[in-house]
């Protein structure tokens, strides 16, 4: 198969996505802001749903795209479903992408996003225990990579992670990723191709801010719920993720998506069940910004 170009890529990704959208979800405000770091400005896109004046949950949100591709402007019908399912405000976030800016850029930004956002809570109108941390496909292994990094650091932590098929060990061979090699949306080739741009020559793979589900220890992570779905290559990384999250005493559990393949749920247009499978996320959002902890399963 030959390499389609970075900027080709991001180009394919968007049209495709705009094209299975549907009417974008209701928020109450949209804004656009950019957040400093050490290699420049951040961009991100807060999605504003809670009720006025109220100090409201929030998701730090990383896109998928395969460290490739993805945006803010990918990732927008989405990160409203869930903003507006959830009642709460998602804050996407705009990090750097490979090949221009590989390991570790991206996971840098990422973390950079999250210490902003907790922060600036009180002026983004957030409550001090309703900062959580998510993503999507690699968005959600860099979410996971993060809180590590975070709860190594002596926080902030976040207050759970939503993490939506998640690739949490890119270089492991599982049951799903050898079953579901071709065919299934995200082919091995590509995936092997888009992990030697993120990881160029001299950067391991295995290690675990690649691949947090490798990591030595789980304990003092956030309460987590992953969204598998049953056509997904990556399916067994984040039923494994849950596993090793549960024996280190963690509140986790896998809600699995039959029949659905990977990046389902932000083509609603091809995929109707998108739409309540969202819901089922944004359910989840909702109950990892409670008080009270979801039960385990």
């Amino acid at each position: 198969m030959a390499e389609v170009p970075a900027p080709d890529r991001r180009r394919s990704l968007l049209a495709l996505t705009l094209s299975l959208e549907t009417d974008p979800a209701p928020v109450r405000v949209v804004v656009e802001t950019t957040i400093p770091s050490s290699n420049g400005q951040i961009g991100v896109r807060i999605y504003d749903a809670a009720p006025p004046g109220e100090r409201a949950g929030a998701l730090v949100y990383f896109h998928g795209g395969g460290w490739i591709a993805g945006d803010l402007d990918t990732h927008e019908g989405f990160c409203r479903r869930l903003a507006s399912g959830a009642g709460c405000k998602v804050l996407a976030i705009d990090y750097r992408l490979a090949p221009e800016h590989p390991f570790p850029a991206a996971l840098e930004d990422c973390v950079t996003a999250f210490q902003w956002a907790w922060e600036h809570r009180a002026c983004l109108g957030v409550a001090d225990s309703k900062l959580a941390i998510g993503g999507d496909s690699t968005g959600a292994g860099l979410a996971a990579a993060a809180s590590a990094l975070l709860r190594d650091a002596g926080g902030p932590c976040p207050a759970g992670q939503l993490l939506v098929c998640p690739v949490l060990a890119p270089g492991r061979r599982t049951g799903s990723r050898s079953s579901l090699a071709q065919g299934y949306f995200a082919d091995a080739e590509v995936i092997d191709r888009d992990l030697r741009h993120y990881c160029p020559s001299g950067v391991d793979p295995a290690e675990r801010r690649v691949s947090p589900l490798l990591a030595p220890a789980f304990s003092g992570l956030p309460r987590t719920v992953v969204h598998t779905a049953e056509f997904d290559p990556f399916r067994d990384e984040g039923r494994d993720y849950v596993d090793a999250l549960l024996r280190a005493g963690v509140p986790a559990r896998e809600r699995r998506h039959e029949g659905m393949i990977h990046y389902f749920y932000a083509l609603p247009r091809a995929i109707p069940y998108a739409a309540p499978a969202a819901q089922a996320m944004a359910s989840d959002l909702r109950a990892l910004l409670a008080p009270a902890a979801p039960r385990n399963g």
